[in-house]
């Protein structure tokens, strides 16, 4: 594979890599319209302007019984900036997501995978066809929001072990990003596992893959990935079909 004969470009470039097929691949997802309940959560606060929109913290979720005052506030800022246009909510999701994967690359890189492998893993999660709603139904942005709070908690929590100043500051960073966390989502919880997943990364840090040939994947299945990630949108009167 291209990849692996010739690593060092795509290594040199690979924050630009994952925002240009990121973009590539989920560029239809701007298009579509709302879904399913979209409308309703987006109607359900009725505040305007800057201050009105942090009743989110305070008011019941649209989504009772849960509550997520953090997606809620990031709904309504972007309504307050776009009204109620699905372009710019799709914009503002893909750009999110275009943020969680390029984190996904540096959490791999920070727990100690090779350069290559933290490329390779950030790109399949990118383009990863699973990940359609994140991207196309507002109701499911909280997902890359928790996700990127989660791994800001990871980063936070690995600099605690590698840093030895300022390990007050990744305590506090780590605290803070897990509150938003659980703000965002409520599955955000289990994130009171990770310290647990840096004491097993620490302690098997030598069997990390460090290089691109360690790694061994079905070719059949990863063109079969790359075919129906290409037909992931079929949009026919703002109606999806899948593949």
């Amino acid at each position: 594979m291209l990849l692996a004969n010739k690593p060092g470009l795509f290594i040199k470039y690979k924050y630009k890599l994952i925002i240009i097929i990121t973009f590539v691949s989920w560029f239809p997802a701007l298009f579509i319209s709302f879904l399913n309940e979209d409308y309703q959560i987006l109607t359900f606060h009725k505040g305007e302007g800057i201050i009105s929109i942090l009743e989110v913290f305070w008011q019941p979720d649209v989504m009772n019984p849960y509550w997520r005052p953090v997606t809620n506030f990031f709904r309504q800022l972007i309504k307050l900036i776009v009204d109620l246009n699905p372009l710019g909510f799709k914009i503002n999701s893909l750009i999110t997501y275009v943020l969680c994967s390029l984190l996904v690359v540096f959490a791999f890189k920070k727990i100690g995978l090779s350069e290559i492998y933290s490329l390779y893993g950030g790109l399949l999660f990118a383009v990863l066809p699973s990940h359609e709603l994140q991207l196309a139904w507002i109701s499911d942005h909280s997902e890359p929001l928790v996700t990127i709070f989660l791994l800001l908690v990871l980063v936070n929590y690995l600099n605690i072990y590698k840093k030895e100043e300022n390990k007050k500051i990744s305590v506090f960073l780590a605290i803070v990003f897990f509150i938003l966390a659980i703000l965002t989502k409520e599955s955000a919880f289990a994130g009171i596992f990770i310290p647990v997943v840096v004491l097993f990364l620490r302690l098997n840090k030598e069997n990390l893959p460090q290089s691109f040939a360690e790694i061994n994947f079905n070719q059949k299945i990863s063109a079969d990935h790359i075919y129906f990630d290409g037909k992931r949108f079929i949009k026919i009167d703002k109606v999806i079909f899948y593949p």
